[in-house]
């Protein structure tokens, strides 16, 4: 399923004249998820298949053109009885499945009435340790182990939808600049450069024990030209294990310190990149209207 698409359907076979408004809105498609990889599905394929299902790996789709239940009280029957049969089958097979029903003009719908948050964040830290490939692994989903040496600053430009409370989403535009390593120079830039910023991620390299101890010199700096914002520790490249120059401890005690919360990444296999972004994002929200994240005790993730 797309992002932002909603579950009208879960378990129960919705009225036909549900089935009607939805159906005159745009395609509906029936989605039907099993639990756990399971072989009796393909058994079960020729069967489902004659009623009009799909089977797609571990899922199931039936899917209804524009109109079609609305006009026709035979489709309504006729989705009625693949829904039937498909439950009946599973359920003498002993299958746990999810099933969903997407309006997909519903959902172009939400889409165009999302409101759109525009945030300016900024990623810091000393050279070498990740900030560019961060951004380039979060926003082209791509990792490339050469060095660049960041001059002055880059700027990145990433769309995404960030989960709100209550199911809710809200569509962000995040413009992340890349600001270049060296703290005495980068000092230069911090007026241009951060000015307006509403986040930061500071990222240290776990390889390096040095580039943790400077997060304090940044975090000053930034607070200078921005005054008090979100700052979320980003401890990079964690997958070489074997070069840890510090640990979990030495990061929660440092965020706890300093009121900030903490997460551990790497770039090269994308673990917890995309979130990082996404808590930093959540935390920015959630700042209009309330304070979050009382103890930074308490990571971004577990």
């Amino acid at each position: 399923m797309k992002p932002g698409s909603k579950k009208i359907l879960l378990d129960g076979i919705p009225r036909g004249r549900d089935l009607r408004e939805t159906s005159k809105e745009g395609r509906i498609t029936f989605e039907v998820l099993v639990k756990r990889e399971d072989m009796r599905l393909a058994m079960l394929s020729n069967v489902l298949e004659s009623e009009g299902w799909i089977l797609e790996e571990d899922r199931l789709i039936l899917t209804v053109p524009k109109d079609a239940l609305s006009k026709d009280e035979n489709m309504i029957r006729a989705v009625h009885s693949a829904i039937t049969k498909m439950k009946y089958l599973l359920k003498v097979a002993g299958m746990d499945y999810e099933m969903r029903m997407v309006s997909e003009a519903a959902e172009e719908t939400r889409n165009r009435k999302w409101e759109v948050a525009k945030f300016k964040v900024g990623i810091v830290g000393d050279a070498g340790v990740g900030k560019t490939s961060l951004i380039r692994k979060f926003v082209l989903d791509q990792f490339d182990d050469k060095y660049v040496k960041t001059i002055g600053a880059k700027v990145s430009k990433k769309e995404m939808l960030v989960p709100l409370p209550r199911g809710k989403q809200m569509r962000v535009v995040m413009m992340v600049w890349d600001i270049m390593g060296k703290r005495s120079i980068a000092d230069l830039y911090m007026e241009s450069h951060f000015k307006g910023m509403q986040g930061i991620l500071a990222v240290c390299d776990v390889t390096r024990n040095e580039t943790l101890r400077s997060l304090e010199g940044w975090k000053s700096s930034i607070f200078h030209a921005t005054g008090k914002v979100p700052v979320c520790i980003v401890a990079n490249k964690t997958d070489l294990e074997d070069q840890f120059d510090f640990d979990r401890k030495d990061v929660a005690k440092y965020s706890r310190r300093i009121g900030s919360p903490f997460i551990f990444t790497s770039a090269k296999t994308g673990m917890n990149v995309e979130r990082g972004f996404h808590e930093l994002a959540q935390w920015i929200l959630s700042k209009k209207s309330a304070s979050i994240r009382q103890s930074a005790d308490i990571p971004l993730v577990s």
